[in-house]
């Protein structure tokens, strides 16, 4: 397993302009999704043009893999999870340095249903550096590392 990185990370909840929030992280000096909407910026280029456009590209792909860098706020993989890809199934493998405490994702306005909290609350509340089944057709391993030293496959 990677080592825990060490140092001083500030980060602030901002709203953006399509009403869902995004995180400021002083350490990066950037904000984690766009301030013109973070929904909508992750339903665009991660689901759309990313999973989406990849599946109409291997249509008898059966199980894809996904390597994020930098699991953030959650939000990519809570529209993974949410998101109808048919009967394929979904191995999703998230690196992240510093990870956000449930405290605070809580507090971010993603325009939830009760269920979509649920799940959310579910992966953010999943061991680090465990392989996680969240249901039948989707796996999970959140890695706390940085990146040079992941383990991913």
């Amino acid at each position: 397993m990677g080592s825990k990185p060490k140092g001083d990370h500030q980060v602030a909840i901002i709203g953006t302009n399509d009403g869902s929030d995004t995180i400021y992280a002083s350490r990066f000096g950037t904000h984690y999704h766009s301030t013109h909407g973070a929904y909508q910026e992750s339903m665009h280029v991660f689901i759309r043009q990313g999973l989406a456009h990849f599946i109409d590209r291997h249509p008898t792909r059966h199980t894809i893999s996904i390597l994020e860098i930098g699991f953030g706020s959650g939000l990519n993989t809570l529209l993974t999870l949410l998101y109808d890809f048919g009967q394929r199934r979904i191995e999703y493998h998230a690196i992240e340095a510093y990870p956000l405490p449930w405290k605070l994702i809580s507090k971010m306005n993603f325009n939830y249903s009760a269920m979509d909290l649920k799940w959310m609350k579910l992966i953010h509340q999943t061991p680090w550096n465990i392989k996680v089944e969240l249901n039948d057709s989707f796996e999970l391993i959140k890695e706390q590392s940085l990146f040079e030293e992941a383990h991913y496959h």
